[in-house]
């Protein structure tokens, strides 16, 4: 039954991952919308949200067999869909806000959290998770050459310019000056690695994301070949693969995406080393490191003024023009009303706000209280991966996913604290509710508490 059933799971999961690649692809997007009409903004975000959550819906109640959902689960749907439909109820009745616009931008910006909450209640067991994974990083992998023909022959390869504005984010790179406009490029500017995606920071946060799988599945390949189970061909291509994304990520010129891939290497090595209390020390580890971004927020100034002290010819003027941005967000915060702070004043990024900090991106766009319940579903998510990898049961094949899945989602502190970045990072923990909210996975759970 289940060989029969294959071909519609492996249609049905490469239209998903599809869907999904295209809401990560600006410039692929773009492209196929000249193709398909004249409008170059034919197939936009908020069509292919729409059509995505038909088509989890769908496969949702296609699902076969009974669906179980925790008390635990209900209330934290409950409390998000609550927390965000005040949010969305406080727009519309707030004066001063585009409110339709305003909207849409909210349920296109936070899609990942909508999502996850609906695969939570529809526990999916038609997504072939291999196959997505697949999908993902063949995708990832072909951006990843395409980015180093972009960096080596200093020439953006795809379209950049939609007329007379830029379609990517900050792509010419000169001196510590990040520009998405030529004038930049013509001064002898390098151009980053992008890929179709509309920034080096989202092809440096995809990497990264690749490259933990791979990992993952390095250390699979490498268990198989000691007991002969594996081709030493696949075990070669990973190396390769490894080799081209790392080559592909320095090339994004990108210091953040840099500092989150030596986070991804420092959780490989602790949940290497201290094998059996790996999964311990490295949940430590996180709880440490989001707790530092929260106190960076708000040590930003003091920390700025003390590396000016000590490193005076260190150029840190982007970390400069960062703190400016989060002062006058703090001084306009503490100028709001009780109602804005706990659900934003629908600021988004643009060229008078650069907020490159995900907390007061996110804050003062929503507010607190929808912020708040983002963090809660992420680490609720992390914390039941790094559970189901610590169980004894779970050698392979899910604990694989599970861990390249999870310690990618790992590195969000890190990544958070200099870049808005939410919106890969939810993308990727939709990917692991595929998994970890599957039937058949809540079955193994299920079979290894009564053992």
């Amino acid at each position: 039954m289940k060989d029969k059933n294959m071909p519609v799971s492996n249609l049905y999961t490469s239209v998903v991952a599809v869907l999904m690649l295209l809401i990560a692809s600006k410039v692929l997007t773009l492209r196929l919308s000249q193709v398909i009409s004249h409008n170059a903004y034919f197939l936009n975000d908020w069509k292919i949200f729409s059509v995505l959550f038909i088509f989890l819906l769908l496969g949702g109640f296609l699902s076969k067999g009974t669906k179980h959902v925790s008390m635990r689960e209900f209330l934290l749907v409950s409390f998000a869909l609550l927390i965000f439909s005040t949010q969305w109820w406080v727009t519309i009745n707030s004066s001063g806000i585009a409110n339709k616009e305003t909207v849409i931008q909210i349920l296109l910006r936070y899609y990942g959290v909508y999502l996850i909450c609906l695969i939570i209640l529809l526990k999916l067991n038609n997504i072939n998770l291999r196959l997505l994974l697949n999908i993902v990083i063949i995708f990832i992998f072909i951006n990843s050459l395409l980015g180093i023909c972009q960096f080596i022959f200093r020439d953006p390869i795809v379209e950049t310019i939609y007329n007379g504005e830029p379609i990517v984010n900050s792509i010419y790179y000169l001196s510590g000056v990040s520009s998405s406009y030529t004038w930049l490029y013509d001064l002898g500017a390098q151009v980053r690695a992008f890929g179709l995606v509309d920034s080096g920071l989202t092809l440096g946060l995809l990497v990264v994301f690749a490259l933990s799988i791979s990992f993952s599945n390095f250390s699979y390949l490498k268990e198989g070949m000691k007991v002969g189970e594996v081709n030493r061909a696949k075990f070669i291509f990973t190396i390769v693969t490894i080799i081209v994304l790392v080559t592909s990520l320095y090339m994004t010129l990108t210091r953040n995406m840099y500092l989150t891939f030596a986070n991804l290497l420092l959780y490989y090595f602790l949940f290497t080393v201290f094998k059996q209390q790996g999964v311990k020390v490295i949940k430590i580890v996180f709880l440490i490191e989001w707790i530092a971004g929260l106190f960076y927020v708000f040590l930003s100034n003091s920390l700025y003024e003390m590396l000016s002290r000590v490193f005076p010819n260190l150029n840190i003027e982007t970390f400069n023009s960062r703190v400016q941005t989060y002062s006058r967000l703090a001084d306009l915060n503490t100028s709001n009303t009780l109602l804005s702070n706990l659900f934003g004043r629908g600021i988004m990024p643009s060229e008078d706000w650069v907020i490159d900090n995900d907390i007061l991106s996110i804050v003062s766009h929503i507010g607190i209280l929808p912020y708040i319940m983002m963090q809660i579903i992420l680490i609720w998510i992390i914390f039941k991966g790094l559970n189901y990898m610590s169980s004894k049961s779970t050698t392979e094949p899910n604990s694989y996913y599970i861990r390249g899945l999870i310690i990618f989602l790992m590195t969000y502190p890190m990544a958070a604290t200099l870049n808005y970045v939410s919106y890969i990072y939810f993308w990727v923990a939709l990917i692991t509710s595929f998994l970890l909210f599957n039937k058949d996975v809540r079955n193994e759970e299920n079979s290894l508490i009564k053992h």
